[in-house]
């Protein structure tokens, strides 16, 4: 069996080898071994194999991605989404105080005149800026996902989707994905566009096989015409 993102190996069970697997987290380069006999009722689909295989990770708290770089083992993983669930946690927090702050006020000076005056006097604010911390896990949420500069994301990932799970601008995604991997698209529009260029450049090829018999086609009808008019004026004389 020939993994793709794995890697087949043995391990010693009751004193014999026995078929097994190992992965390597793509974060810390830490790796897991577990019994895996791809002989048994796992038919003999190779990609199918492999997800049965990523699956049994993922039963130990495993993150598999589609990419060996993109495996997490389970600390990493759970590091990963307790940043994500703390970034979500700092931003719903600091939406709750800005209200607690708009409650506050209003009842002061009423709402229709806080509105008015935030309306004409309040100079928009400038755009905030990702903390390191912010910046570094966007990154690496782009990287657990993001295929390669050719291909894209991963089927299904955008920056609009990251920057929803992560609860940040789309902007910010945006911009480090722009710095540091590729276009925001994903395998199946990289597919498309792939495809695209191939029947356009099947049609530039098309068009200069087709060009020279058309313009003979052209030559060959304009004589045609000419011969009968020739024939119709030689029959209407005689």
């Amino acid at each position: 069996m020939a993994y793709q993102t794995l890697e087949a190996c043995t391990i010693p069970i009751d004193g014999q080898p026995k078929r097994a697997v190992k992965a390597t987290c793509g974060q810390c380069q830490k790796t897991e071994t577990l019994p895996f006999n791809t002989s048994r009722s796992h038919g003999n689909d190779d990609e199918q194999v492999e997800r049965q295989a990523k699956h049994k990770f993922e039963n130990t708290g495993w993150s598999m991605g589609k990419t060996a770089a993109q495996h997490r083992c389970p600390k990493c993983f759970t590091t990963i989404r307790r940043r994500k669930e703390d970034m979500k946690k700092s931003t719903s927090d600091a939406v709750e105080v800005s209200n607690k702050i708009v409650q506050m006020v209003q009842p002061e000076i009423g709402t229709e005149i806080m509105t008015k005056n935030m309306t004409v006097t309040q100079e928009p604010e400038a755009p905030k800026r990702p903390t390191r911390d912010e910046k570094r896990i966007i990154f690496q949420t782009i990287d657990g996902v993001y295929v390669g500069e050719k291909t894209g994301y991963s089927e299904g990932w955008n920056d609009k989707r990251i920057a929803s799970d992560l609860g940040v601008p789309v902007i910010w995604v945006s911009t480090i994905r722009e710095e540091n991997f590729g276009p925001d698209i994903d395998q199946a529009m990289a597919t498309l566009i792939n495809e695209a260029k191939a029947i356009l450049i099947e049609m530039k090829a098309t068009q200069l096989t087709a060009e020279p018999v058309l313009a003979l086609l052209k030559e060959i009808s304009e004589r045609a015409d000419r011969i009968e008019h020739r024939l119709r004026i030689a029959t209407n004389g005689n």
